[in-house]
């Protein structure tokens, strides 16, 4: 029996590989009942014929289930100039579309869990190794035994604090807040669509800051498009207000007044579609998560040693970075997920899970605050950067008349 403590992303994706070859296990999450899964997410493209040989279905049909838009989910890779509207090819340049496409995430988990039983209101308290697994006692008196207990706890775990509690996630100097907007379909097509297009994301920079607009649900029959804004920048000073650390562990749905102090102080006349999303006092009506963002990255020798005495295995943001940063953390979590769910399958050595999945952990850990900077850079680097790629274009089309 494999206990999944936790029914985030990591632990759902576990689940449902399980149960797609009949392996015993139990799924618990210490929430009452399932919670609002957020807005968007980027699935990247080396993700998606893993999930699709999970939930069983051809591309076409998931992505019409689970795209934002309820048909390709497409997105445009350009970076654009908040004020002067120019773009910047971030990504694939000759196209300006990335292959990676944006789900919705209540829908999205919704089509992995299938037919996985969560069981709610089940609080971890303690666990125990013995000699045939691990004992997991709950806050409701319940005690349950398994082979393993998967920590899929979340970057809050539980389960990391008891056996490693020296892994402690480090601060980004970094500010990023996500929120709700709703807007009627005819309103859409009237101000947004005719700037972003195709497009479900659009991305605008400035002054060491980006901000963005990410549909995550266009309800054709409903008449009602459902985006999130999205509001990012490096950290100002010792004294940020905007700033969030680990350890302090505030309510992520309240976002300080000085929040909406400094989206009115944006440059301004912002171009479409930013102008007319980023409307005080309209944006701050809704919900919004103010979130942490945190780097971390546990020794290999630790996970081993944690796995050999305590017969614990980490998977998602229990473990590793987490970012938040375009889809980085939860398709991250999806393969760490269904890798494990392969071994476990296979009856291999879950060690060798760490094998496989360490250096991947390293790589983010070592790139994800750099490529951060590089998106949230000074003014005068962007403008830099637009000249010079204006003068490769004007030199490609030079070349193509010859």
């Amino acid at each position: 029996m494999i206990l999944i403590v936790g029914a985030g992303i990591s632990g759902i994706t576990l689940a449902r590989h399980l149960l797609n070859h009949n392996v015993q296990f139990r799924i618990f999450d210490q929430s009452l009942a399932e919670r609002p899964q957020g807005f968007g997410l980027t699935i990247r493209e080396a993700t998606i014929p893993k999930l699709l040989e999970l939930v069983g279905i051809d591309e076409i049909h998931f992505r019409k289930a689970v795209a934002v838009d309820r048909n390709h989910g497409s997105y445009s890779s350009f970076l654009t100039n908040l004020v002067t509207g120019e773009h910047y090819g971030a990504g694939a340049y000759s196209s300006g579309y990335s292959k990676d496409f944006r789900s919705n995430r209540e829908r999205l988990r919704k089509m992995i869990q299938g037919d996985v039983k969560v069981e709610f209101g089940f609080k971890l308290v303690n666990f125990e190794m013995h000699r045939t697994g691990v004992t997991a006692e709950f806050a409701n008196g319940i005690k349950v035994e398994g082979t393993l207990l998967v920590a899929a706890d979340g970057v809050h775990s539980f389960i990391r604090r008891t056996v490693l509690p020296k892994a402690i996630p480090h601060d980004w100097p970094a500010v990023f807040f996500n929120g709700s907007y709703r807007m009627s379909l005819q309103d859409f097509e009237r101000t947004l669509q005719p700037s972003m297009g195709d497009s479900t994301v659009q991305i605008g920079l400035g002054d060491n800051l980006l901000a963005g607009i990410m549909l995550y649900d266009v309800d054709r029959k409903s008449g009602i498009v459902e985006l999130s804004w999205g509001y990012s920048r490096r950290k100002r000073g010792e004294n940020d207000a905007l700033f969030a650390p680990y350890a302090g562990r505030h309510d992520k749905t309240i976002a300080p007044p000085q929040l909406w102090q400094e989206l009115a102080d944006l440059p301004h006349p912002l171009v479409e579609p930013f102008r007319s999303v980023f409307v005080i006092p309209d944006i701050n009506t809704n919900s919004v998560i103010h979130h942490q963002l945190v780097s971390l990255l546990i020794l290999r020798e630790d996970l081993s040693e944690v796995l050999e005495k305590h017969k614990v295995v980490f998977a998602g943001d229990s473990v590793h970075d987490w970012t938040n940063h375009a889809g980085t953390s939860a398709n991250t979590a999806i393969i760490d997920a269904i890798t494990l769910g392969e071994i476990i399958v296979e009856g291999g050595n879950v060690e060798s899970y760490y094998e496989r999945r360490h250096p991947t952990w390293q790589k983010a850990y070592d790139h994800n605050a750099e490529d951060f900077e590089a998106l949230h850079r000074p003014q005068e680097e962007w403008d830099r950067l637009f000249r010079v790629q204006r003068m490769a274009q004007q030199e490609q089309n030079v070349r193509e008349r010859l």
